[in-house]
């Protein structure tokens, strides 16, 4: 059900609450008005019973994911996504942006954008000697020879955790035919510690380009943990679509040398939630795309890294 406000002669303090108490009850506001409150999309999963309903998310892997009702960050209810150690190569259970999402299916390079996720690892996650992907920005190859979805690209930004740590991986380069083996630029940073068991609010405010004008800044319960400035995409026509759950890459192949490792380490299933999904412009912040109750600090300028300082392999 969507709630669409045709009328802007509320005063602007009324306004805002309309939109807040509408946005809280899980609806999407579709109308210029977005301009002011800045957010393009609202995700906590409280409407409905489906993960695919009204077209909104489509399912990529599994068919394990499925919205439940134990543990939420906000509300009532979460996203659970879950990949099992097999014979069969389970490996992802992840949802990326449907035909109806208001969010955009892809983002355009060149702009802005924040994105707000909680997630929480289950509390009987088993440290595995490979991170999986929970979060990321996949690529659009541009289809021609030596760039096609077989290239296996990588992600250009994603979010990473293991069962002990999370790590961000950053990716970028600017020839217009990108290399799985030698990418123009990347670099990966420890996030810290995982809490098991415990939500963990992220946000990223991201300007996306293939140059150094392009930066990542990410902020982990509110403290700034990231500041990156640099390119962080790949050179194409169309740019990155976000893609969450987990994707165990590690468990696609049974009997390969990462599987085997996995077994070995006994990490069994693999299961994570995710709530409090937001996403905004650019004139947006902090507090626009994190959930109600947390409060994130300033940037911290000295906390910037430039790519060009960054020795590549």
């Amino acid at each position: 059900m969507n709630l669409k406000i045709i009328s802007f002669s509320f005063a602007p303090g009324f306004l805002k609450l309309v939109l807040n108490i509408a946005m809280l009850a899980g609806f999407t506001i579709f109308s210029p008005v977005n301009a002011y409150c800045q957010l393009m999309l609202t995700e906590g999963f409280e409407v409905h019973d489906s993960l695919t309903h009204l077209n909104w998310w489509k399912i990529s892997g599994n068919t394990k994911g499925y919205i439940n009702s134990l543990y939420s960050r906000e509300g009532k209810k979460s996203a659970r996504f879950e990949v099992q150690m097999s014979d069969r190569g389970d490996f992802r259970s992840e949802i990326t942006t449907g035909d109806n999402n208001p969010a955009p299916k892809n983002y355009t390079i060149g702009q802005e954008y924040w994105y707000g996720v909680s997630i929480m690892p289950d509390k009987n996650l088993r440290i595995s000697p490979f991170p999986e992907v929970v979060f990321q920005f996949h690529s659009t190859p541009d289809m021609v020879p030596g760039e096609t979805w077989d290239s296996g690209l990588n992600p250009p930004v994603a979010l990473y955790c293991d069962g002990n740590s999370w790590s961000i991986q950053v990716k970028g380069d600017d020839r217009e035919v990108t290399d799985k083996k030698n990418y123009r630029f990347s670099t990966e940073e420890n996030l810290g510690n995982v809490g098991l068991g415990e939500w963990t609010d992220w946000v990223f405010h991201i300007k996306w380009n293939y140059n150094g004008d392009g930066f990542v800044r990410i902020w982990k319960n509110g403290k700034m943990v990231y500041n990156l400035t640099g390119p962080n995409t790949y050179n194409d026509k169309t740019g990155p679509y976000l893609k969450m759950g987990v994707y165990a890459w590690y468990l696609k192949k049974p009997g390969s040398d990462p599987w085997q490792k996995a077994n070995e380490a006994g990490v069994g299933n693999r299961i994570y939630y995710h709530d409090s999904i937001r996403i905004a412009g650019e004139n947006a912040g902090t507090n626009t795309v994190s959930p109600k109750d947390r409060t994130c600090e300033p940037v911290k300028k000295e906390m910037e890294i430039n790519w060009k300082n960054i020795r590549q392999k």
